[in-house]
């Protein structure tokens, strides 16, 4: 959904404003999108997204086609315009250092164990560091990115640092947890393959 609306977004102006690129703020995900396997390999989804003005606020909103021809309402956010508070630089070398590597195949065997499958293009925590101040990972995708501003596939293994934190603070904690909102996505320019997530523990 949110490559969705990024790229409504990047369609209307693209990365003409560098200070604050693409922005979106109060995302919220209602309901999400379930494909059997007909609709997966022959006749697909038919996807609805409007984008309208509501109380001087842009909005982009994403519906998906219902059997008897109704719609459902699947995620929103509001379109905004605000600049990079700050640049924030990470050492990586030095926090690595500092950091006790984390066991990023038995994380996703924990998933598996708990009928949670993800497979080998999905897995793109490729390594992850935890420290007292928060948890910081590399994620990489194989996947053709030539036409994303930020795969799906690469947000959701950035995501999966969230599991890892919590893995690594209480063992014991077995329950599945789905994102339902984000404050604030913004983005200068896409994100392509690889980068570094930093999770602080503060945060979180």
């Amino acid at each position: 959904f949110i490559e969705l609306m990024l790229a409504v977004m990047a369609h209307d102006s693209g990365y003409s404003n560098k200070t604050s690129g693409l922005c979106l703020e109060d995302i919220c995900f209602q309901c999400a999108l379930t494909l059997d396997a007909q609709q997966d390999n022959q006749q697909g989804v038919d996807l609805q997204l409007i984008r309208s003005t509501e109380n001087s606020a842009e909005k982009i909103v994403i519906y998906s086609e219902l059997e008897q021809g109704d719609w459902q309402q699947h995620a929103e956010a509001k379109i905004a315009s605000k600049s990079f508070a700050t640049q924030q630089q990470i050492n990586i070398e030095a926090y690595k250092s500092k950091g006790a590597m984390l066991d990023v195949a038995a994380f996703y065997q924990s998933l598996s164990d708990e009928g949670i499958y993800y497979g080998p293009s999905f897995q793109g925590v490729k390594e992850a560091y935890s420290m007292e101040q928060g948890v910081l990972a590399r994620i990489e995708i194989s996947s053709d990115i030539n036409d994303y501003i930020s795969h799906p596939a690469l947000l959701d293994s950035c995501l999966h640092t969230v599991g890892l934190m919590i893995l690594n603070q209480n063992v014991s904690l077995k329950s599945t947890m789905l994102p339902v909102s984000v404050e604030r996505l913004q983005l200068r320019e896409s994100l392509g393959q690889e980068l570094w997530v930093w999770l602080s523990s503060e945060d979180s």
